[in-house]
């Protein structure tokens, strides 16, 4: 991610948010973007849980964002005006509130959309057109990787919590799944 060319602010949609929470390291992970990083409302009044680590029962935890707000890694954004609003209610109709929230907003302020639904990506990149205003769950952590020194037994900690508590994996057209699966130690 080239700092200096992309535009300042990134909106995360449910599905990126709750990947980072998973990890336990998305203050470092959204503080290494040198971003402002921002959520919409919707996204923030989704309901979150995470499974626990506990290998014996399938118990799930609720996701608190109240701290991530105040301390400035997170902030909150709503659509303003009839642009957005139009936007929001059109891409509401193919997809998901939230990822239609943060896509209306990304597309009206110009703004990076992180998100790893397949259909709100393909959406936003035939509306956008620009690849390089478009992140995943998998590129924000390449990142903290690539700006901070972050042992590999970290890393791999962190993607194994990704995998095992939100249930995620990249798929296999993204460009960082090899060096996902390397650094989780799997040669597959």
């Amino acid at each position: 991610m080239s700092q200096s060319k992309l535009p300042p602010t990134i909106i995360l949609d449910s599905c990126v948010l709750i990947n980072l929470l998973a990890g336990e390291a998305i203050e470092e992970i959204l503080r290494a973007t040198g971003k402002e990083c921002q959520i919409c409302v919707v996204v923030e009044k989704e309901s979150f849980f995470l499974r626990t680590e506990s290998p014996r029962e399938e118990a799930f935890e609720p996701v608190e964002l109240d701290a991530l707000i105040e301390s400035g890694v997170l902030q909150r954004c709503n659509v303003a005006g009839d642009q957005e609003i139009a936007l929001y209610v059109d891409y509401a109709s193919r997809l998901d509130d939230g990822e239609a929230m943060s896509l209306a907003i990304a597309e009206s302020r110009g703004y990076i959309f992180a998100t790893d639904d397949r259909k709100a990506r393909r959406i936003f990149l035939e509306s956008i057109r620009d690849s390089g205003r478009l992140l995943s769950t998998s590129d924000l952590i390449r990142n903290w990787t690539d700006h901070r020194s972050i042992s590999p037994a970290r890393l791999q900690s962190v993607l194994i919590k990704i995998q095992n508590r939100a249930n995620f994996f990249p798929p296999r057209n993204d460009p960082n799944i090899s060096w996902w699966k390397n650094a989780c130690g799997d040669s597959k």
